[in-house]
């Protein structure tokens, strides 16, 4: 089997945690399976162990982000795809914008496994216009119609899969798990019996940190912590001074994962909440439940386990500041037993959900 990743699995974001956290489950229940896994070159080390079935093909790093750089890397795993070919019949490889390398997996015809992991429209959309932008939501379609199983993440990430199929193709949906082994239930810290809204992950504008700014300004009483980094966090800053919220919201900046159960242990709820825009479902969510912290979501059916089960705080869809400053008026201090909040988690966020759907479905076909 290949596994093909665009993306640096060594990042504590989503993307990069989603795609280590499948690759360690494809290999802790491979059974002698040869694991070739092509990927770029990654910033820090891998924390995983090294295996007889398993070798690493590392992509040429890109020292800058443009176009000819991705065009490069690109043939690089065409190249790639064409050698291994001897060796491998099964890939699995997460869907990404302008990746026309894998458009050549029919002709060599390999069994493909499709991840859709997040928004692809929104990052191409991002990224590109023009001519380009067709030309990329044509490589998607494209990708999405030459897999054997496509496996979404999400119910709307679902639908779009479902809208943009010419032909009957598998789909199963599976959530994003929690890597129960290097986050635990937390004990908290926190004897005050205080309010205090923890958030881990990117600092960008769809995990909309200005609007918990501005709605912890219009409440006396509740504190944050901060942790991550990302392109809006200089804006962040500046909100917190703008707003004179400093003494109640800290920043603390990266942590590593098996670092944040410690970390967040004066936190009673956790910020899961994106844009209006936005319709992919973080991965942080599900963290803050296994830690017996109790999430604040924008709702979706995706989270209807957690509010059915009263484990959270959902938001209206098409929310604004408005209903976040009366939610923030109406937060209580949950008494729900975390050992239950985590339970019920992992009944529905496991990652080694992945590994058996895949190697199932290589077996029956």
């Amino acid at each position: 089997m290949i596994y093909l990743s665009f993306v640096d699995l060594s990042l504590n974001n989503g993307q990069g945690r989603y795609a280590f956290e499948i690759l360690k489950q494809l290999q802790l229940y491979s059974v002698g399976e040869e694991i070739t896994v092509l990927i770029p070159s990654t910033k820090f080390d891998l924390n995983i162990k090294p295996s007889k079935n398993m070798r690493f093909i590392y992509l040429p790093q890109k020292k800058e982000r443009s176009l000819f750089r991705h065009f490069i890397n690109q043939l690089y795993i065409v190249l790639y795809l064409f050698i291994l070919r001897k060796h491998h019949s099964k890939i699995v490889f997460s869907l990404k914008p302008m990746a026309f390398s894998t458009l050549f997996l029919k002709l060599l015809k390999y069994r493909v496994v499709l991840l859709v992991e997040g928004d692809v429209n929104r990052t191409l959309n991002r990224l590109v216009h023009g001519y380009k932008l067709k030309l990329g939501h044509y490589i998607l379609k494209k990708n999405l119609n030459l897999a054997d199983l496509i496996i979404p993440a999400y119910s709307k990430a679902k639908h779009w899969c479902e809208s943009n199929l010419k032909h009957n193709i598998q789909i199963k949906q599976i959530r994003c798990g929690v890597n129960y082994s290097s986050i635990s239930i937390i004990n908290h810290s926190n004897q005050s019996n205080s309010i205090k809204i923890g958030y881990v992950g990117s600092f960008n504008q769809r995990h909309c940190l200005n609007l918990l700014v501005e709605a912890v300004s219009l409440n006396e009483t509740i504190q944050v912590l901060l942790i991550g980094d990302g392109p809006t966090r200089d804006h962040i800053l500046q909100l917190i001074d703008k707003f004179s919220v400093s003494d109640r919201i800290t920043w603390v900046g990266e942590v590593p994962n098996y670092k944040l159960s410690e970390v967040l242990s004066s936190c009673t709820h956790g910020w899961g909440v994106t844009s209006n825009k936005d319709w992919s479902v973080p991965i942080k969510v599900y963290e803050y439940l296994a830690m017996g912290i109790t999430p604040i979501f924008k709702e979706c059916i995706d989270f209807h386990f957690i509010t059915e089960n009263k484990l959270g705080y959902a938001l209206k869809a098409n929310y604004d500041l408005y209903d976040i400053v009366v939610l923030f008026n109406n937060l209580k201090l949950h008494k729900n037993d975390k050992n239950f909040m985590r339970k019920t988690v992992c009944k529905y966020c496991n990652w080694s959900f992945f590994a058996h759907e895949i190697y199932d479905f290589f077996k029956s076909s």
